[in-house]
């Protein structure tokens, strides 16, 4: 099992389970033992996520720009929305 296939494996533990998952880059996966392992985790997606709105947000703008036109795609979060 590789690297991307552990990852969909704690995805779908987190995502379809509810299964409270951590995980860090330098600690790497680890069941929770304390609300604010939780917490700290979800802060890190968070800032994570926001950061990627910011990204999509400004190609979305390059796109306008460069192009004269908007992204004709839906994007997954906003059907879901």
């Amino acid at each position: 099992m590789d690297q991307r296939d552990v990852r969909d494996v704690i995805a779908h533990l987190i995502d379809e389970h509810d299964m409270a998952i951590c995980s860090t880059s330098e600690d790497g996966y680890w069941w929770a033992q304390s609300p604010e392992e939780i917490d700290r985790t979800l802060a890190q997606l968070i800032s994570r996520q926001r950061w990627i709105a910011r990204r999509v947000n400004g190609l979305k703008r390059a796109r306008e720009r460069e192009f004269g036109e908007r992204p004709q795609m839906v994007m997954e979060w906003e059907v879901a929305g």
